[in-house]
């Protein structure tokens, strides 16, 4: 793959940002180039779902919610699909319910309340039920809910088909960084994070990777009873700062997968309520 630098300015900007109205607690990527967002609201108790076009940022849909205000959320996102999950109980973390949303309209198509998600792959969605000391597996159409297949005695021969969907989605264009102690960073990144922190202390490791003719590097500052954490972006041959933005001023502790890539853009979520996306590149 060949990359274009974009410089005709010496900055970058951000390309979009959105903003859902609240903590957004999870993202996922469709390959329809559609990202599906899970926002909640602590003190309304009231999770919802969005939908954003991942080129431009703008809004599919928003502020679905489901008939259970709080104790939902996001499973999986398949083909035309996102997949959304129940509780067994209200505090506690063991999932159970599926619901089904249309992933262009946010619509419902269907919903079962009594299995529990496992995976899915191409057209068919596996989930199981728990009875006694007995697991019973069951695959389901993802466009309709129906059992097409049930497993009473072989759930097991299932676990090659799940491996291989989370190889499938585990390739699927997404660049993630490395994590490293400052004092064991490569020289030419280490030389770059002490021009960047100005003296600051740099508290707890550092993620870091190369994209293309980039070198994007995040990390926290101690700051009174809080950490403030950051993110840069430099032209690795100039060293050359073209983007820094600071996500959070008021972090406990440093939190790892702060950012990542893909086809050519960067992602994060800035102070847990606003994703932005930058373009580095284009193929």
């Amino acid at each position: 793959m060949k990359f274009f630098s974009i410089f005709s300015a010496p900055t970058l900007s951000p390309t979009w940002q959105y903003r859902p109205g609240g903590l957004i607690w999870r993202i996922l990527f469709s390959e329809h180039s559609r990202i599906v967002g899970e926002v909640r609201d602590d003190e309304k108790k009231i999770a919802s779902f969005f939908c954003i076009d991942e080129h431009s940022g703008s809004p599919l849909w928003e502020g679905v919610q489901l008939e259970t205000p709080w104790w939902v959320g996001i499973e999986s996102v398949q083909g035309e699909y996102v997949v959304l999950h129940g509780f067994a109980k209200p505090d506690m973390p063991e999932h159970r319910g599926i619901y089904v949303l249309d992933l262009h309209s946010g619509k419902e198509r269907w919903k079962n309340a009594e299995l529990t998600y496992w995976f899915a792959y191409r057209d068919k969605l596996y989930a199981y039920r728990d009875r006694f000391e007995k697991r019973i597996g069951y695959a389901l159409s993802l466009d309709s809910g129906e059992v097409v297949e049930m497993f009473e005695n072989e759930v097991e021969a299932l676990q090659p088909l799940r491996k291989l969907a989370q190889e499938e989605t585990e390739h699927s264009g997404f660049a993630f960084p490395e994590l490293a102690a400052a004092d064991m960073l490569p020289p030419r990144v280490k030389q770059l994070l002490q021009k960047e922190a100005k003296g600051r202390d740099v508290v707890g490791e550092i993620e870091f990777m190369e994209e293309g003719d980039f070198l994007i590097f995040n990390y926290y500052t101690s700051g009174g009873n809080a950490l403030q954490n950051r993110i840069a972006v430099f032209e690795r041959q100039k060293h050359h700062r073209v983007y820094s933005e600071t996500l959070t001023t008021n972090a406990k502790a440093p939190i790892p997968d702060s950012f990542f890539v893909k086809d050519g853009s960067l992602f994060f979520i800035k102070d847990q309520q606003t994703l932005v996306a930058v373009t580095l590149w284009k193929s």
